[in-house]
């Protein structure tokens, strides 16, 4: 049973150091002289983006906060004797 015909496998591509999932599966005799860069170029854009549209949404929460805070009375106004009751 041990020795049933397996097909030869090919040896595993030996890679020196892990830079991105996409880099294990794509062949070095394939790629262009310049493809590290071109990875490299998409991956900041992409971190770049990221990072924006969390910047963005942390502004839109702000700005949100902002109406909120408008719109309440100041603890201040509502009691007598508070900092806007002073004149």
């Amino acid at each position: 049973m041990e020795t049933m015909f397996q097909p030869p496998q090919p040896p595993p591509e030996k890679v020196k150091s892990i830079r991105s999932p996409l880099r294990l599966y794509t062949s070095t005799s394939t790629r262009g002289p310049h493809a590290r860069q071109k990875e490299r170029k998409e991956r900041v854009k992409k971190e770049k983006k990221k990072a924006n549209d969390g910047r963005e949404e942390k502004q839109k929460r702000k700005k949100k906060q902002r109406g909120r805070r408008r719109r309440r009375t100041p603890p201040c106004a509502a009691r007598e004797g508070g900092r806007l009751c002073k004149g």
